[in-house]
């Protein structure tokens, strides 16, 4: 079986995710409107509607003579302390081949290859945090790892190793399908298999 959607909290005894009391546009209070079957707020000056989207993050499975890299997150970071595939958010500039490329290099100082895409997840990490995230498949071409921005420690791991504590139940399938070869690689873009 096939896992891409997880959850980290109970939703049915959850609060509600965060939402804006008054319009970022115009800064007039939000009513509330039924859209869809979901309470959204709206403005009722400007028609602005918040919607609630899941925000776009990365994960990137480095290999390299094969292994695999992870690295622990930092205890100020969401599930820290615990291990995880270099990964991040989007930013808004960049597509999510430039962000795989600058959140591996800000984890671990590496230049990487990017190789295929793998899959896609999405998660529900809390009630303000949705996430979809690809994943991207890489080799290394350059640089020494050594931990960066949110993580502290690198390790890499062999398909004998056992893993440690992982922070998102997301990687240790992506771990174990790419040792298996149980996945079929789709092709990356390739002006930006490289990035200089």
């Amino acid at each position: 079986m096939t896992l891409q959607f997880f959850e980290y909290y109970n939703k049915a005894s959850a609060l509600e995710a965060p939402r804006f009391r008054y319009c970022p546009l115009c800064a007039t209070a939000l009513i509330d409107i039924v859209l869809e079957q979901h309470t959204r707020g709206r403005c009722p000056a400007c028609g602005y509607i918040q919607h609630l989207n899941p925000a776009p993050g990365i994960c990137v499975l480095v290999e390299n003579e094969g292994k695999v890299l992870i690295g622990k997150r930092a205890a100020k970071s969401v599930r820290g302390g615990m291990w995880c595939l270099p990964c991040g958010y989007i930013d808004y500039e960049e597509n999510y081949l430039q962000a795989a490329h600058r959140e591996v290099f800000e984890e671990t100082h590496l230049k990487i290859k990017l190789t295929s895409l793998m899959d896609v997840f999405s998660s529900h990490i809390s009630p303000g945090h949705h996430s979809l995230v690809p994943i991207v498949t890489a080799t290394v071409i350059g640089g020494s790892p050594q931990p960066g921005d949110d993580i502290v420690e690198l390790r890499w791991l062999t398909p004998k190793c056992e893993l440690p504590e992982m922070a998102f139940q997301s990687d240790p399938i992506t771990i174990e399908r790419y040792f298996s070869g149980d996945f079929l690689p789709r092709p990356i873009d390739p002006r930006y298999e490289v990035i200089e």
